[in-house]
């Protein structure tokens, strides 16, 4: 009598721990009935993707839209502000005056910009009207000229190579004068004179 009342309690627990759990297929079910609550038609789509994009175009577009239209604006600006300094006289075949920390150099227009990516390009390629000196009637540069006429030669393409110095020294100027006016391929050609002095 005791066995079979056991049993009957157990059975009992049993069915209660099975109805507390639930019935794993109620949830399938009612995942079943969410996705045919849902519209999956050609109208509910293409409505869904119309959405999307202007979603799209309005968080995403419109921004980068705004952002490259104000970048074209101060492009415009700034080349309208080049124009206003612009020399309107300048020629490629101009001898322009200069006077490098004293001493008179002159040299052709075409010459001093030779080298597009250069300082003295920067300076004298008619983009900006070149300031003069009254007394002189030539352009300043407040620089060594102990050596420009290196760089004067180089700019010619005349023989500069031979010019070139040896004096660690002389070297150490002449390239720290390249790199103001950004004449790299000139710059490391000077450097090099370095292993030239050494064999020496």
């Amino acid at each position: 009598i005791f066995f079979r009342e056991h049993m009957a309690d157990s059975t009992a627990n049993s069915s209660d721990n099975l109805a507390d759990a639930g019935n794993p297929h109620e949830g399938l079910k009612d995942m079943d009935m969410d996705l045919q609550l849902q519209d999956f038609s050609v109208e509910a789509i293409v409505s869904k993707l119309d959405e999307l994009k202007k979603m799209f175009e309005q968080d995403i577009c419109g921004p980068l839209l705004e952002k490259a239209k104000q970048v074209v604006k101060e492009s415009e600006e700034f080349e309208q502000e080049k124009a206003r300094h612009r020399d309107p006289k300048a020629s490629m075949e101009d001898i322009v005056k200069l006077d490098i920390g004293g001493k008179f150099f002159d040299i052709t227009r075409r010459d001093l910009c030779r080298v597009e990516d250069s300082r003295l390009a920067k300076i004298f390629n008619g983009d900006f009207k070149i300031m003069v000196a009254e007394k002189t009637q030539r352009t300043f540069l407040d620089r060594d000229y102990t050596h420009f006429h290196i760089i004067e030669a180089y700019l010619k393409q005349q023989d500069y190579e031979s010019l070139l110095p040896t004096d660690p020294l002389d070297i150490k100027r002449l390239a720290h004068e390249c790199e103001y006016y950004q004449l790299k391929e000139l710059q490391e050609k000077v450097e090099a004179q370095k292993d030239v002095g050494k064999r020496k």
